[in-house]
């Protein structure tokens, strides 16, 4: 503030003006004001700057991951060096403009006076010799500012001196009267008792209180799905934006709140609506002020804001945009938004499902590790884990490989601190490392001592108090920052109370991380569902985990966009476990309960209120193929596997479709069935076992081979073999050995049974032998050990025929009473086929 400025402040510190010919006077009541201590100098802070400095939108403690939004502004009000507050000011009209008298004494002589003095003094005289309050001619710079709000009139002095008795009090305060003006006809507007207040903060805090109630019935809305409180909902947010909007268009706001307003602003459109065209105006300009003033923070976040939003619409654009971001970046050296916009990359990557983006991805991460390595440790194993998930996804030799290498270097770093504070990470980072060895399903004790692992993590995080209701995770950083970056950003960093920033994450809350963990479970138990039945055990858990705990009873405030996609995942996995534990009951030949849940399932799909995701389609057409033919309907049968959800696609570098296998193995049951004579379709056969070769031949999972190699054994591949319907000796030798061995490596009991009894049926029919016996009972056991009461009745009419032929007729006589039992069990179907009309 410069002298002259400085000098149209009165010794009460408050400031005054004429006005205009014409225009009407406002003064301000003078009050005492304690002097200020010569220590310290004077700042005066206009009133309007001070109306900036209360409302903080984001103030880098109260930040929320992007999807999960704060519903209110708990800022902190401005430092305490503000002046005093105004009192209350008497309006006069414009004809009656007067000055107040030096003593009560002068009031008949003051108006000649005063025009002699004023006309013989010079300005700084009159200046200093004038009483307080003064009028100035010059109004100020920012009038608008200033300009105080008309108030309620002065009373006259006729109708003080009425009023006198009954509040001596007041009396007491009015020693000096205003006299009444000789001049002037106009009456005094009508009183009003209206108080002053700011428009600007009222309507802001309107909109959060309107945000927060509608956050409030989101998780209702999502789970309820009526159409009342939709509606209401609905409302309440279209209030709220209603009232940010009029902030936006009608109040000329400093440029960081205007900054703030403006990011908060579009991040509920982007949440709420599908008005792009909106989103990218208001975002556009919010980039151009926060680059104009070098607003660094809230820039970063418009772009991260408006990359997410082009990504809706517009894929290719959104990634060009951020290839064009990241180098402008990296350029200021500003690590933790190279962390943010990096992360962001990989995740629209994700999303494309392209060969060449999954490069991208893994190039980005990498990047990211290369950074984090040595000072930003949780960094470091979120990328690393993440990299790991893009390798699997990945249909390349070596995928599986470079993904346990990728999760070897994030174990490096998990006995850091910041790691071991992070459990969602710790929980991802072991799905992973369990679902790289289940992709193969080549080593069993393996897959046990992971699912172990697994549930040992899960145990020991379930008390952890750093699970958050709606998901979130704080992904720390190494070093202290400065803040300056990092301190308005709409949820995507937080300041942690050790005063390092963290990157937030979307992730799952506790109670779905654990359904997703007894899914894996079920997974991972198959190769033993036989022996200990815990496939359907870990996916009941699951389903029960899901519906004994809703996310409205958990989470009270958030998006409906959050809630509609938390409950979207919840229906997905819901489908999942189904699915899976329908293929449990298929494993154990239950095909009776089998054929109920699944008939159960497809009645609850038809009210599914989420599109059905294609994998679970082509899981669910797999299965009722496989019951079709379990019940001996193989036209039916080959025809759902015909169809073109189960097509064979020809082998390709690309992203890994997730029902490839399926594909294969309904191929495999394809040719099963087309071998049977009475369809005589044996070339038909060979040319679907030729368009297998080269997916099976070299393929990754073992058990994937063995099944092929089987086929391999009972089909003939070559044209001449073709002529006849059956291979060769020496294939089927060869491919037997194979099958057999390959099935042993895994524990494939299903596999080593098929095994046994085509071997015993093939090589030992019809002869008396030792080995012949032990051929046969081997084949027994392992069907028995399967659970298959078909595959345990076709191995006992081969013992029974063997144990004739060595002439063990009281044996026989037990192994042919329970072969009849187990074809008992059968279908209808099945027994039709085998000729069997019963006891």
């Amino acid at each position: 503030m410069n002298h002259q400025q400085y000098s149209q402040y009165g010794q009460g510190g408050q400031y005054q003006y004429q006005p205009p010919n014409g225009a009407p006077l406002y003064y301000y009541q003078p009050q005492p004001q304690p002097a200020p201590a010569p220590a310290h100098p004077m700042v005066v802070i206009p009133p309007r700057q001070i109306q900036y400095q209360q409302y903080q939108s984001f103030d880098g403690t109260n930040e929320t991951p992007y999807g999960q939004h704060p519903a209110h502004y708990p800022g902190t009000y401005a430092p305490q060096h503000s002046p005093a507050p105004r009192q209350p000011q008497q309006y006069v009209p414009p004809q009656e403009q007067y000055q107040p008298p030096y003593h009560s004494q002068q009031v008949q002589s003051h108006q000649e006076q005063y025009q002699g003095q004023y006309h013989g003094q010079s300005q700084t005289q009159r200046q200093r010799e004038q009483p307080n309050p003064q009028i100035h001619r010059n109004p100020p710079k920012h009038e608008h500012q200033y300009q105080p709000y008309p108030v309620k009139p002065r009373r006259s002095p006729q109708v003080s001196e009425q009023k006198s008795n009954a509040s001596p009090k007041i009396k007491e305060e009015q020693k000096d009267p205003i006299p009444k003006p000789q001049s002037g006809v106009s009456e005094p507007p009508k009183a009003h008792d209206e108080t002053p207040f700011d428009y600007q903060l009222l309507l802001l805090s309107m909109a959060d209180e309107y945000i927060h109630a509608a956050h409030h019935l989101a998780s209702k809305v999502a789970h309820v799905q009526d159409r009342q409180n939709n509606e209401e909902y609905y409302r309440l947010m279209a209030t709220g934006l209603g009232c940010m909007d009029s902030v936006l268009k009608h109040f000329k706001l400093h440029p960081r709140a205007e900054s703030k307003l403006r990011l908060r602003y579009a991040t509920l459109l982007h949440e709420e609506t599908d008005n792009h065209q909106e989103i990218e105006k208001v975002l556009s300009k919010g980039i151009q002020l926060s680059e104009k003033h070098r607003f660094l923070g809230l820039k970063y976040s418009m772009q991260h804001l408006l990359a997410r939003t082009l990504f809706e619409t517009k894929q290719k654009s959104a990634l060009k945009f951020l290839d064009k971001v990241i180098p402008d970046v990296e350029a200021y050296h500003h690590t933790a938004w190279i962390y943010a916009f990096r992360f962001l990359r990989v995740t629209f990557s994700l999303q494309t499902l392209l060969y060449s983006e999954a490069l991208a991805a893994i190039q980005n991460l990498r990047v990211i590790c290369e950074l984090a390595q040595g000072q930003d440790r949780a960094i470091f194993v979120t990328a690393a884990t993440m990299q790991a998930m893009v390798h699997l996804r990945t249909s390349g030799p070596d995928s599986v490989e470079q993904a346990q290498q990728a999760i070897a270097a994030a174990r490096s770093e998990q006995l850091d601190p910041s790691v071991q504070q992070l459990p969602q990470i710790t929980s991802l980072l072991s799905f992973v490392d369990l679902t790289s060895v289940l992709q193969l399903h080549n080593e069993p004790d393996q897959i046990i001592a992971k699912m172990k692992g697994m549930n040992h993590i899960m145990d020991e995080s379930r008390p952890d108090f750093k699970w958050n209701a709606n998901g979130s995770v704080s992904i720390p950083l190494g070093q202290i920052s400065d803040g300056q970056t990092t301190q308005d950003t709409g949820g995507i960093f937080q300041r942690l109370p050790d005063g390092r920033d963290a990157l937030m994450f979307c992730s799952l809350p506790q109670d779905e991380l654990y359904s997703i963990a007894f899914l894996l479970s079920s997974l991972a138990s198959f190769h033993r569902n036989s022996s200990d039945g815990k496939t359907n055990k870990f996916a009941h858990e699951g389903l029960k985990g899901l519906k004994d705990v809703l996310p409205h009873d958990r989470i009270r405030s958030t998006s409906l966009s959050a809630a509609s996609d938390l409950n979207r995942l919840r229906a997905h996995l819901d489908l999942s476990l189904r699915i899976y534990r329908i293929f449990g009951f298929c494993d154990v030949s239950n095909w009776t309960k089998a054929k109920e849940e699944l008939d159960g399932l497809r009645r609850m799909l038809k009210e599914f209120p989420y599109q059905i995701p294609p994998h679970a389609q082509s899981l669910m057409l797999y299965l009722q193929g496989s019951i079709h033919q379990s019940s001996g309907n193989l036209d039916l049968a080959l025809k759902v596997f015909r169809s073109s959800a189960l097509a064979l696609s020809p082998p390709s570098n690309r992203i890994c479709a997730p029902h490839q296998q399926l594909t294969i193995l309904a191929a495999l049951n394809s040719v099963l069935i087309l071998r049977n004579p009475s369809l005589n379709s044996y070339p038909e056969a060979s040319e679907v076992l030729g368009r297998l070769q080269p997916l099976c031949s070299d393929h990754s999972c073992k058990s994937i081979r063995a099944a092929f190699t089987l086929v391999q054994a009972l089909v003939a591949s070559t044209e001449d073999e073709a002529q006849s319907g059956k291979p060769s000796m020496v294939t089927t030798k060869t491919s037997l050995s194979t099958s057999l061995s390959l099935a042993k490596t895994t524990q494939n009991a299903q596999i080593t049974a098929l095994v046994l009894n085509v071997l015993t049926q093939i090589f030992f029919t019809g002869i008396s032998g030792e080995q012949a016996e032990k051929s046969a009972r081997a084949a027994r056991a392992t069907a028995s050990n399967w659970r298959s009461p078909l595959w345990t009745a076709v191995a006992d009419g081969m013992l029974e025929q063997t144990l004739g032929l060595l002439g063990k007729e009281s044996e026989k006589k037990a192994v042919t009473a329970d072969g009849m039992e187990k074809l008992a069990q059968l279908p209808e179907g099945i027994r039709k086929r085998l000729d069997y009309n019963g006891p």
